[in-house]
């Protein structure tokens, strides 16, 4: 199936003015992409980043992302919506733990190390749990838990090209792109069918990472349980 957007939220009046005096330092060209046919559909979704140290700033981060065209491309062709992270708003478990650990391990405005998170500590969040390293031109998937594996049927070794011909790969560059560069947990939601599945919620986070061969991006995915369902 095709993957198909339904649409951008728009960024909150009173952060226009944070995010324009901002933009020249964190705006970007879009990388160039086409779409791709997968055997999953993404439909209507929700997002955010991690929480900042005040409202303000998280307006700013929010209107940051909304106004990144690397970002709209990958909320227009996934059909997610991407903003900061909102501790209130987590809906999953493993999402709020992941972003309990990404809180308490980054010291001094640094990206906590790649080496600082212990799977033995974790070991609960696993099977839901995947790891981006970047490559020359895109990133690869370095590990995939078996939730995320059996969600996406994506598994460790695959890439995403910023030039791929397939375009969704290079959607998912882009973001990967910006989620590195500002440095910040972001929070996504969509809402997918496929082949073994009807429609359902997910929610996912994704936590940059410090390493020495480059900074990689440590992400949770789990399944939103649907209200009335």
């Amino acid at each position: 199936m095709s993957e198909k957007g339904e649409g951008t939220p728009s960024a909150p009046r009173r952060v226009l003015g944070i995010y324009r005096r901002l933009r020249g330092r964190y705006h970007t060209p879009l990388q160039p992409n086409r779409r791709l046919r997968i055997g999953c559909r993404d439909s209507q979704g929700a997002a955010s980043l991690p929480q900042p140290n005040s409202e303000q700033e998280n307006a700013a981060r929010a209107a940051i992302a909304l106004g990144d065209p690397r970002v709209a491309a990958y909320v227009a062709q996934s059909g997610r919506s991407v903003h900061p992270v909102d501790e209130r708003a987590l809906e999953t478990q493993e999402a709020r733990a992941l972003w309990a650990w990404w809180q308490g391990a980054a010291s001094g405005g640094r990206k906590p190390h790649r080496t600082a998170f212990d799977i033995i500590e974790h070991r609960g969040l696993a099977p839901h749990l995947y790891l981006i390293e970047p490559v020359a031109g895109g990133y690869r998937l370095r590990l995939a838990g078996e939730v995320f594996e059996h969600l996406f049927r994506r598994s460790r070794g695959h890439v995403w090209l910023r030039d791929s011909d397939e375009g969704l790969a290079g959607v998912f560059a882009g973001y990967f792109d910006f989620v590195s560069e500002q440095a910040q947990p972001y929070r996504s939601i969509g809402r997918m069918n496929c082949e073994y599945s009807d429609w359902f919620s997910f929610e996912s986070l994704l936590c940059p990472l410090r390493h020495e061969d480059g900074d990689q991006l440590l992400g949770v995915v789990a399944r939103v349980t649907e209200t009335g369902a």
